[in-house]
């Protein structure tokens, strides 16, 4: 954050509080809305183990992967795949 806030030639409050403007969403909420995203598409078009789409997704371990996953797509990964993959 503090990177993305001194790029932007702001204080990190400053930058948090424009960016929560533009997009209705906190930086950190927008980082993990787009990462699940990342997993759903990755556990849809590919065959990579769920450590593998975890790490490929920014989350530093599949545990903590499938708890975000689970609390905001309201299925597991695996179900999740399972429904979408078309296997």
């Amino acid at each position: 954050m503090a990177d993305l806030a001194r790029f932007a030639g702001m204080s990190i409050r400053g930058f948090q509080r424009h960016f929560k403007k533009a997009f209705q969403l906190t930086p950190s909420a927008y980082l993990r809305q787009f990462r699940i995203g990342k997993v759903c598409q990755l556990l849809v078009e590919t065959d990579e183990t769920i450590t593998t789409i975890a790490l490929e997704s920014g989350f530093s371990d599949h545990s903590h992967m499938s708890r975000e996953f689970t609390r905001a797509m309201s299925t597991t990964p695996g179900a999740y795949r399972k429904r979408y993959s078309g296997d």
